[in-house]
């Protein structure tokens, strides 16, 4: 996206006490300012029939909600592409997830919901005398600058209270080493040697994704020998696709974690099967695995990091179907 000063270069080396070049230099700020509102309210992808905008996204990211982000610049604020694919993807998990505790009965009440606003009031960073306002009020007063439906906070609290409540339920020491056991490889240092076709596509389902799973199937049914890198590696280049070299990778912090299930479901000398991430879909060639030895008390925070992505899933793909993640194509996108 093209970054826009806020005033013409011109203005800033003619700083002119002058109402005209005011008046301009006002023009110009509304102008961004506008700009920036339209862009903002850009419907980026769709969850079951309602719009997910780009102000939702920044919302998300703690970049939307407060005075000191809306006055970012262009630059700032822009968001990479993987960034803003797997916000959009966190939002539905986040969204289907409410859904599945709603229908198990486990979401907080409105009562609840309206006090825990009011009681946080301070952290939400409204001007002027907060503490006097009704729950309502702070909502649409956040609404309002956030540039999102009041509905998308009230969503987010009640999804807050109600994940704390399912977590204190699940997350423990017991479960925690049940997590570690159930999935060794994942944790304790096995090493994986793999290469990488991926195609980009936008969270959700749409053509783009569609199509690059068709293109990734054709090129798996023309590799003959996954450890023949320099074949698989033309394929790509002529193919058009990215292509990550051999590299050895583990399974806490180095890739999606997506790509890790497919990982520890694969033999090593064996391709996995296509996987879909927020960003886009891969291929991938697993070489070679060497087992860690890294026992649970070495990893147990991010046993328990991963177990908090685990319940996130497990609870959203129960309520996926009624509530599916569709990408909003732009026309180049689309093409």
């Amino acid at each position: 996206m093209e970054t826009r000063p806020l005033v013409s270069s011109t203005l800033m080396v003619l700083i002119l006490p002058t109402l005209f070049l005011g008046l301009l230099s006002a023009q110009q700020v509304d102008e961004d300012l506008e700009q920036d509102r339209v862009e903002k309210r850009q419907v980026v992808a769709l969850l079951g029939s309602q719009a997910v905008t780009l102000a939702e996204v920044y919302f998300h990211l703690g970049r939307g909600g407060s005075s000191q982000a809306e006055n970012l610049p262009d630059a700032a604020r822009a968001l990479p592409r993987l960034v803003r694919e797997n916000t959009l993807r966190l939002i539905a998990s986040q969204n289907q997830a409410l859904q599945t505790l709603r229908s198990l009965k486990l979401s907080a009440d409105a009562d609840e919901i309206r006090a825990w606003i009011v009681a946080n009031v301070q952290q939400l960073e409204l001007s002027g005398s907060a503490e006097s306002l009704t729950a309502g009020e702070i909502v649409k007063a956040i609404a309002e600058r956030a540039d999102i439906p009041e509905r998308v906070f009230w969503d987010q609290v009640e999804f807050r209270l109600a994940w704390r409540k399912y977590l204190a339920k699940h997350v423990n020491s017991v479960n925690i080493a049940r997590h570690f056991a159930s999935q060794k490889a994942r944790f304790d240092g096995t090493e994986f040697r793999i290469w990488m076709v991926s195609l980009p596509a936008p969270a959700g389902e749409s053509t783009v994704r569609a199509q690059a799973t068709q293109r990734l199937s054709d090129v798996a049914t023309k590799i003959n020998d996954v450890n023949d890198v320099t074949q698989i590696a033309q394929l790509a280049s002529e193919g058009g696709f990215e292509f990550s070299d051999v590299m050895w990778v583990q399974g806490v912090g180095d890739l999606d974690s997506k790509v890790v299930d497919a990982l520890l479901t694969t033999d090593a000398g064996s391709l996995t099967g296509l996987t879909h991430t927020a960003g886009g879909v891969h291929l991938i060639g697993l070489l070679e695995k060497n087992s860690g030895d890294r026992g649970l008390e070495e990893v147990t925070a991010e046993v328990r990091m991963h177990m908090l992505e685990f319940l996130l899933e497990h609870l959203a793909a129960q309520s996926r179907d009624k509530l599916p993640l569709k990408a909003v194509l732009t026309a180049s996108e689309d093409s």
